[in-house]
């Protein structure tokens, strides 16, 4: 399953995210894609060890000519660890998200 249909389909909805938030998800969503090849992030995409190389990968590359702040970096965690949190609550995911500070 994709990350965005769970976000769109269940997760927005269910934790009454506005439209804007939900662009903020999506725009996560797209630079993770990037990391990943270009290709749409699927639930076997959350492991610990390719969510930390994204992180670490988003803090050192440029987007649209400069890096991104530690901010955003964070804010890319906190969503990742929502998402994910959510999809193994539901037993979507094999395991909750185990990442360092």
């Amino acid at each position: 399953m994709l990350i965005s249909q769970l976000l769109i389909d269940r997760y927005a909805p269910l934790h009454d995210l506005c439209e804007k938030t939900v662009n903020l998800y999506l725009m996560t969503l797209d630079r993770f894609g990037e990391f990943l090849g270009g290709r749409q992030p699927t639930l076997e995409d959350l492991d610990d060890l390719v969510v930390c190389k994204f992180l670490r990968w988003r803090a050192i590359t440029p987007h649209r000519g400069r890096l991104c702040s530690a901010a955003s970096v964070l804010k890319d965690k906190c969503q990742l660890v929502a998402i994910w949190t959510f999809a193994a609550k539901k037993r979507l995911v094999p395991e909750f998200p185990s990442l360092p500070r």
